[in-house]
């Protein structure tokens, strides 16, 4: 066999297993795009990884973190990458910010740090610029957004509090700020405090009346109900449930069949006896791959001890100052109870307790929540006995 024969070998080998890369990337990240589960996302993030892609999975994350921005794992790829492929540009903000400390420099730091999700080192990038540039009304409005971006994230009434007060104090250093009287406006509608939002949306009218998207605020404001509570107790209501009174950002809505056959697959894996998700519209219980159409006194109490569960392991989450609850787990000899949370929904599995079946079970539960429990409130098929 000649030489070169016995040099294509190898090149042909590389140039094969190349194509053969390439077409599984684009293949996933096809399949990523239609999924309606992170899991397609979350293979893709770990594909890349592993072939050396750091920036591509880091991007690949944030795409993902678009759609399901309640999954767990993606915000860990994401944290993941962010730190292994950041290096160098963040340096070079940073030096930038040291050799300059200009209002520029600062929010060209910030601004990268939020986009990758990196929400509380964003906050200590603002208050430096708050510390270097006092009266500036872009240092209090990106230090309020920060604040806000952290407590959408946790819902810790504090980051609430403190983000409204910066937002407020950018307002009245440069009252001309449209920008800054519609987000201010938009936040306390997020919360439920109608009054004062419609005097930040009538302020920014003020400045630009034919704004499409303030006019469009002014008109849901308008047809709510005033509140009669104090920010403060709206803020903490929202600490202790884990959910904002209204949102104005759309999104697709699964509709309640697709909760029901998701709720019903989710009952059929190895090791689970018993799924229910718990919504301020009623409760959902699927067992042995069927709905209970109706809901006995030993559901009840499954039920009513879940939300317990859940909303103790929520309180002492944000008490010790480690963020929003996600899960939770409880196992004793005959079994485990596994609680999912986000917002006012909560799913709560009952299993064996196998160690091997719980990874599983687990991995389907974040599927869930990152997908179909930002359905639109529907009327539940269970009657309670």
């Amino acid at each position: 066999m000649s030489l070169g024969r016995r040099l294509g070998y190898p090149l042909m080998q590389q140039l094969f297993k190349r194509f053969f890369d390439v077409s599984e990337v684009r293949r996933r990240r096809r399949r990523a795009r239609i999924d309606t589960s992170p899991q397609s996302a979350i293979d893709l993030c770990r594909l890349l990884q592993r072939r050396g892609r750091i920036k591509a999975a880091r991007d690949e994350a944030r795409a993902g973190l678009g759609r399901f921005p309640r999954s767990r794992e993606l915000r860990e790829l994401l944290a993941s990458t962010w730190r292994r492929s950041n290096g160098r540009e963040l340096a070079g903000l940073q030096s930038r910010v040291s050799r300059d400390p200009s209002v520029a420099n600062h929010l060209a730091l910030v601004a990268y740090l939020s986009r990758f999700g990196e929400h509380r080192r964003a906050v200590d990038a603002c208050r430096r610029m708050t510390a270097d540039h006092p009266g500036a009304p872009e240092a209090s409005l990106a230090l309020g957004r920060a604040l806000m971006a952290c407590f959408h994230r946790d819902h810790v009434a504090r980051d609430g509090s403190e983000g409204l007060r910066h937002l407020q104090a950018a307002c009245e250093l440069d009252p001309s700020d449209f920008s800054a009287h519609l987000e201010l406006a938009q936040t306390y509608y997020c919360i439920g405090a109608v009054k004062t939002a419609l005097d930040s949306v009538y302020a920014a009218l003020e400045i630009e009346p034919d704004n499409v998207e303030a006019n469009r605020l002014h008109r849901v404001l308008v047809r709510l109900p005033v509140e009669e509570r104090m920010q403060g107790e709206l803020l903490q209501e929202i600490e202790e449930n884990d959910e904002l009174r209204f949102s104005h950002e759309p999104r697709r809505q699964p509709d309640a069949s697709s909760l029901r056959r998701a709720l019903e697959q989710m009952s059929m894996l190895a090791g689970v006896r018993r799924v229910t998700l718990c919504r301020q519209d009623g409760d959902l219980v699927a067992e042995a791959g069927r709905m209970r159409d109706r809901c006995g006194d030993r559901d009840l109490a499954f039920v009513e001890s879940s939300r317990a569960f859940r909303r103790a392991a929520s309180l002492a989450a944000k008490r010790m100052g480690i963020g929003a609850f996600e899960e939770a787990e409880m196992s004793w000899d005959g079994g485990a109870l596994l609680a999912f949370g986000v917002g006012s929904h909560v799913v709560v599995i009952s299993s064996d307790g196998s160690p091997q079946r719980i990874a599983t079970i687990t991995t389907a539960a974040r599927n869930f929540i990152a997908g179909a429990t930002f359905a639109a409130p529907c009327r539940s098929q269970v009657t309670h006995a």
